[in-house]
């Protein structure tokens, strides 16, 4: 008797273990190339990759710096997990979504010899812990292959119906579906206030997206058949023909409450006539009487003179993020014998930078490169010996510049506040007020390699910088004072 009565209660709990994977929904991943995981669960972007173990805090420090994760709120290991694991949890900006903070949350677990998964939780919005904790239960019973799809498309699961869609589909990301023209995005929650949250973000974040919002209404429309009211957004941006149609939808589905972006590009703001995959799921009850008609002939999208100038400050800020022109003005403050050229004395200089390059190589977009040119126009100017190949004389510096090429890294502490380091190597001159004889408004020079290393604080476009120098003019064969290091402080200011 006691024999069944075990056998009985092992066959309960494993089929409450059963029961209790299958009665997840909204868990949907996909695998990359390099066996790297993604999933979307409730409004969460989650990675999972396999890493080498972290052996020491320099080692968990690289991956905080790799993965932005800056803000620490907490930093500790979970006892009721039966492995070596590190937990940290960070808040964050996110640049895409104006006035909604990002929640970051790091688990590293080891698996094996040398080897750990790495679990990243992404979300803008509220936390939802139940989440994060069926998650992290998933991964650790290994039931995360179920919720996998390939990467072939014949039908999907949209919110608990079968939706066959043949061949000419791909997943784009978890829950983000591409097809003939059009993209269906979706979330599922347990309760409507966190679907509607979920929607709010996605319609903040497009808002973000360096787009003129040429439309904002509320239509009534059939969501899996039920009637509810689409919010539809019609966005222009600088660099497509086109204009971005998106409805936006927050409602409760076969038990399920569904946050839903569904988009295309259309012929003009008026445009009605949707791709057959939003028809899936969508259908408009009404169609207004300016819609623009698939038999019509096709009329460009007009601009009204304001969204014209709200598209040029738009162009005008993509530009910024990509590339940019810097000026300093500051001092420049002589150490050691760098003393004998000079006194403290006024410094300008002029930059490009090329930020974004993280497409050709560079490691993230936070990075790029920069070619500086500047000048110091000596002050208090001191006496000192120059010897050339057949001639020695008395002069006094003319000016000292600099041509740098660099490498800098910037990280956004607040919205509009930057923090940038750099290094740059060069070349640096001291010219002098002796003019050479045969050669035509040509002064006599002397040119060493030299490097600096600065930073820089900055709100918006303006902010102050202080930089380190190093150039060794004490070792030039011309020279017989002179020292290598001084030191720059200054404005910058970003057109």
């Amino acid at each position: 008797m006691k024999r069944y009565f075990l056998a009985l209660l092992f066959i309960n709990l494993t089929l409450g273990a059963f029961s209790q994977s299958n009665n997840i929904t909204g868990l949907h991943g996909l695998i990359d190339e390099n066996g790297n995981q993604f999933y979307e669960f409730a409004g969460y972007n989650i990675f999972v990759q396999e890493i080498e173990t972290p052996e020491s805090e320099r080692d968990i420090s690289r991956i905080k710096k790799k993965y932005n994760i800056l803000n620490i709120q907490k930093e500790y290991s979970s006892i009721k997990i039966n492995r070596t694991n590190k937990i940290i949890e960070a808040t964050g900006i996110d640049d895409t979504i104006e006035g909604v903070d990002s929640n970051y949350l790091l688990y590293i677990l080891q698996k094996g010899y040398n080897k750990s998964d790495l679990i990243l939780f992404t979300k803008a919005g509220d936390r939802d812990i139940n989440i994060e904790n069926k998650f992290i239960d998933l991964y650790l019973e290994d039931k995360l292959n179920r919720f996998i799809s390939p990467v072939e498309i014949d039908s999907i699961d949209f919110a608990g119906r079968n939706l066959h869609l043949g061949s000419a589909c791909q997943w784009w990301l978890p829950h983000n579906i591409n097809c003939m023209g059009g993209q269906i995005s979706w979330a599922e929650f347990d309760a409507q206030e966190k679907a509607d949250q979920n929607t709010e973000i996605f319609i903040l974040k497009n808002a973000s997206s360096k787009t003129a919002i040429l439309s904002d209404t509320v239509i009534p429309i059939l969501f899996e058949g039920n009637d509810t009211n689409a919010r539809r957004i019609v966005h222009k941006s600088h660099y497509e023909r086109n204009p971005l149609i998106v409805y936006y939808v927050s409602t409760r589905v076969r038990g399920r409450y569904i946050s839903c972006v569904m988009s295309y590009y259309g012929y003009n703001r008026n445009d009605y006539e949707m791709p057959d995959l939003l028809k899936e799921v969508m259908q408009l009850k009404e169609i207004p009487e300016n819609a623009w008609h698939k038999y019509d002939v096709p009329a460009r999208e007009e601009l009204t003179q304001m969204e014209i100038e709200k598209l040029k400050e738009i162009r005008k800020e993509n530009d910024f993020i990509n590339y940019t022109i810097s000026f300093k003005s500051g001092v420049y403050i002589p150490m050691g014998e760098q003393k004998n050229f000079t006194g403290i004395s006024p410094y300008i200089a002029v930059s490009m930078s090329l930020r974004n390059l993280y497409s050709y190589g560079m490691p993230e977009p936070s990075t790029g490169l920069f070619l500086e040119m500047g000048i110091v126009l000596p002050n208090d100017r001191k006496w000192f010996i120059y010897d050339g190949k057949d001639t020695s004389f008395a002069t006094k510096a003319q000016s000292i510049y600099t041509v740098s090429i660099g490498y800098q890294h910037q990280s956004k502490l607040t919205r509009s506040v930057y923090w940038e380091k750099y290094g740059k190597i060069g070349v640096s001159g001291l010219t002098t007020n002796k003019k050479k004889p045969d050669v035509k408004n040509e002064t006599y020079s002397v040119d060493v390699f030299s490097f600096g290393i600065g930073t820089s604080l900055r709100f918006k476009r303006v902010g102050i910088f202080g930089e380190y120098q190093f150039a060794p003019y004490n070792k030039s064969k011309h020279l017989d004072v002179g020292g290598n290091s001084a030191f720059l402080f200054g404005l910058n200011i970003i057109i």
